[in-house]
């Protein structure tokens, strides 16, 4: 059975509830199509009759929430307030959105006159012959002056490539969820945005960024890193950006690990959801540089991170790098729990271990999946029909929408259990999570920048 549209469940409830306010219509037409969304059940076979002549509307927003929501017990059913009433516009990526084993063909590439005369714009220019160049005073400037910014411009943004000069956010420190444990990341902004479609990136939330956006003047970190550096630091290029996705064109990879090869008591790491690595095995390892992928279930690759590399080919670019001298990691963040996910998770911690020794591995994160109210909007804007969607979530205190803290301590626990059986005891870490919960699962405290022993 289909799922409704909203127009639909709209018309339904005007003509079942016709004595509860606008507002209150809202609600129930909310979670209505939110239950239909996810049992395709037809809505009006959610409410029973004696519920269509109910004239209390408490009784029926109850009964609608058990019924989304019913594996929360009722304290937290009380804590889902991130429901909007209202639908964003849908505003779907196209088909043509490129990623991993697609070609990357800007139309557009804007260059910063300060940044004219940079390798990387020359680069660029060689392989897209085809796209326009234009030189801009600011980026700043020229965005300013541009039409106000949506969805449907985030959707295009792999047309505009901008080449800038990086002024102040060279360096920073990883922007940690209010009150949680510090990882003492450290994030290096070699870039701004990816072409990958992850339904669930908070990227999607910059919608006024037209375009992707890399520096001209590497150089210029590299001197402010001097300034920046602290003793057993590590830091990484992957949080507002695919750390390789770009790399055969930026070749950023080489500067990086040449660079950071001079401060062996830094860990300088690589992200990626990617299998571009050709260029980077163009560079002899160090003991210092890590390449690290965020893994889930193939099942969640083929449904939720749209274009990047599979599950098969992220193993065998770790195992090339692995064998090269490479450290490797991996990111188990966001894990996403549905029918059969302890299973399957298990099945993937075993293909790791199966793939590499846990010698070569330098840490471990994980992670529960988590989003802002303004995200969710989006991610329902983009992917209607997403099983993120579907999730049974609550508003937590620091403003993230999370699975309840009962459920991410069984999902870390079972993670930690599965991990420990595979023979490691390296470096773990929880991401955006407070220090009741680390020490719930058996994480301790860390500091200086380096994650804790796996619980042992």
């Amino acid at each position: 059975m289909r799922s409704s549209t909203t127009a639909e469940i709209r018309q339904f409830v005007q003509e079942r509830f016709p004595q509860f306010g606008l507002n209150k219509q809202k609600e129930i037409v909310r979670l209505l199509a939110e239950i239909d969304r996810r049992d395709h059940c037809g809505f009006d076979a959610i409410l029973l009759e004696r519920h269509y002549e109910q004239k209390d509307f408490l009784a029926i927003k109850s009964f609608l929430l058990k019924r989304r929501f019913p594996t929360l017990t009722a304290t937290e059913r009380a804590s889902v307030t991130y429901l909007p009433c209202d639908f964003l516009k849908v505003q779907q990526p196209g088909p043509e959105a490129p990623g991993e084993g697609a070609l990357f063909q800007p139309k557009n590439i804007y260059v910063e006159k300060s940044v004219s005369d940079c390798g990387l714009a020359e680069r660029l220019s060689c392989a897209f012959p085809e796209a326009r160049v234009s030189e801009i005073d600011r980026y700043k400037d020229f965005v300013s002056r541009q039409p106000e910014f949506d969805l449907r411009e985030y959707n295009q943004r792999l047309d505009n490539v901008f080449i800038i000069r990086e002024q102040f956010d060279f360096f920073q420190e990883c922007p940690c969820s209010a009150g949680a444990s510090s990882c003492g990341y450290h994030i290096m902004n070699a870039g701004f945005g990816c072409g990958y479609d992850c339904e669930y990136c908070f990227l999607q939330g910059y919608t006024n960024a037209p375009g992707i956006l890399f520096p001209g003047n590497l150089d210029e970190f590299f001197s402010r890193f001097r300034e920046y550096y602290r003793p057993g630091m590590r830091l990484g290029t992957g949080q507002f950006t695919d750390s390789l996705m770009f790399d055969h064109i930026t070749r950023f990879s080489s500067e990086l690990v040449g660079f950071f090869r001079q401060f062996p008591d830094v860990v300088f790491e690589f992200k990626t959801k990617s299998c571009n690595i050709e260029h980077l095995l163009r560079s002899p390892a160090s003991p210092n540089i890590q390449v690290s992928w965020t893994l889930n279930p193939e099942r969640i690759i083929s449904s939720v991170e749209h274009k990047t590399a599979s599950l098969q080919e992220r193993l065998d670019a770790a195992v090339q790098c692995a064998k090269a001298g490479f450290r490797v990691g991996f990111h188990f963040d966001p894990i996403i729990i549905y029918d059969g996910w302890q299973k399957e998770y298990g099945e993937l911690i075993k293909e790791v271990f199966n793939s590499i020794s846990v010698e070569g591995i330098g840490w471990i994160s994980l992670g529960g999946l988590r989003m802002t109210k303004t995200l969710r909007q989006v991610i329902e804007a983009r992917f209607p029909h997403g099983l993120l969607l579907n999730a049974e979530q609550i508003m937590e205190t620091d403003g993230k929408i999370r699975y309840p803290v009962r459920v991410r301590r069984e999902i870390y626990r079972t993670m930690i259990e599965k991990i420990k059986a595979s023979g490691y005891s390296g470096e773990l870490y929880l991401c955006m999570e407070d220090p009741e919960l680390n020490r719930e699962v058996g994480i301790r405290s860390f500091g200086c920048g380096r994650a804790a022993p796996c619980a042992g």
